[in-house]
């Protein structure tokens, strides 16, 4: 995953990169089109329903790791639930499952370590 920001996709997301769409989808990105703004689309890893597209600006899909896509795939109506509940009190994306759910903690450690100070 290399990451390129730029003014239209803050989070540089790339051809061949999976991210979360608008509906908490992981899709794997088969096209970046900056013509008309940055539009993402691709194929839901989930039930493989494309084209899947976002805004990379206004839309704010994030990255995810493919380990996260085998858990999510476990439960994407609770994925989705608890995303909705996170972006409604303003929480950044959490791995899923949660850590202590896997039964390790370095997810959180290293996305902890990424993190900025509040």
């Amino acid at each position: 995953m290399s990451e390129i920001p730029t003014p239209g996709n803050p989070n540089g997301i790339q051809v061949g990169d999976i991210y979360e769409d608008c509906s908490f989808h992981p899709v794997l990105c088969t096209a970046v089109d900056e013509v008309a703004g940055t539009v993402l689309s691709g194929v839901s890893l989930i039930d493989g329903s494309s084209p899947r597209s976002c805004d990379a600006l206004h839309c704010g899909p994030v990255r995810i790791r493919v380990e996260d896509v085998m858990a999510i795939k476990q439960d994407p109506e609770g994925y989705a639930r608890r995303r909705m509940e996170e972006l409604r009190g303003g929480g950044e994306p959490e791995p899923w499952p949660r850590p202590e759910e896997r039964g390790h903690s370095l997810a959180l450690r290293d996305r902890q370590s990424r993190q900025t100070p509040r």
